[in-house]
């Protein structure tokens, strides 16, 4: 009986140690997967931040060509500006936006930039232009020609963060997202003594109003917050807060949960 007793013991603290080592396991392996769908998904609004932001947004290049204004750098065009063609239409337009997306949940990101092309191969007897510049999905065409716009709008539906290029198609980024939110850094200048600024943030679908209100003003950097939430792993219930996207700071449930923030600064010349 003793010995039965101790190898029931014994069978019993090995089957504790094996599932405390695969709740850790999961759990370290749900923490790395959501660090690397933040981080991928970061990269790729990144690049589109910073492509948008780079120069003013020409809706119609072939009526500009040769006006040299058009090349100089331009943050995030606030509305578009007094320049119709000869129907009244604007030939500039914002490269940011908050447009509405039906079946989405949270804020929505929209950024455009212009898709110029040039000499990618050339040889004695012919030479194929084309662009290197793609969407967040790696396209740049739409109905197999070239897209002389490159748009991206990002949003939430489902659960996932989704990617809408030029193709019109959403495409799925990440899953298991529970919060997005967007904010841009804008610098407003003084009228009267240039020295003196202030810094505050607003909201990407509040960018025009906010701009036109505060006068000569620029964007500096754009904020970009991921909330991912763990399918499977459970943790022990702390009853500890934490600050979600939406500034809200609930209690932590049993579950992982992974809050990121970055802050994509905008260089003031074209990229």
């Amino acid at each position: 009986m003793i010995g039965l007793a101790i190898g029931l013991l014994i069978c019993a603290t090995a089957l504790n140690a094996l599932h405390i080592s695969r709740a850790l396991s999961e759990i370290t392996g749900d923490a790395i997967a959501m660090q690397q769908d933040a981080t991928t998904a970061l990269r790729i609004i990144g690049l589109q931040i910073r492509q948008a932001g780079s120069a003013a947004l020409d809706l119609q290049p072939a009526l500009s060509a040769g006006d040299a204004t058009q090349q100089g750098a331009v943050v995030f065009e606030p509305a578009p500006e007094a320049r119709p063609d000869a129907n009244g239409t604007p030939t500039m337009g914002p490269s940011v936006a908050a447009p509405v997306v039906a079946k989405s949940t949270g804020a929505t990101l929209q950024l455009r930039h212009a898709n110029p092309t040039e000499d990618l191969f050339k040889s004695p007897n012919s030479t194929i232009r084309g662009s290197q510049q793609h969407d967040c999905l790696g396209q740049n065409t739409s109905n197999r020609l070239l897209a002389s716009i490159i748009t991206s709008t990002f949003f939430v539906r489902d659960g996932q963060l989704m990617c809408t290029g030029v193709a019109g198609s959403p495409q799925p980024m990440i899953s298991h997202v529970k919060g997005f939110a967007v904010r841009m850094l804008v610098q407003s200048f003084d009228q009267k003594q240039e020295s003196e600024y202030s810094l505050f943030y607003v909201d990407a679908s509040d960018l025009d109003s906010a701009m036109v209100a505060r006068g000569r003003a620029v964007v500096r950097a754009v904020e970009v917050c991921l909330e991912i939430e763990s399918p499977r792993a459970a943790l022990p219930d702390t009853h500890r807060p934490y600050r979600r996207c939406n500034g809200e700071q609930p209690v932590r449930s049993h579950r992982l949960v992974h809050v990121t923030r970055h802050l994509f600064a905008i260089r003031p010349q074209g990229w």
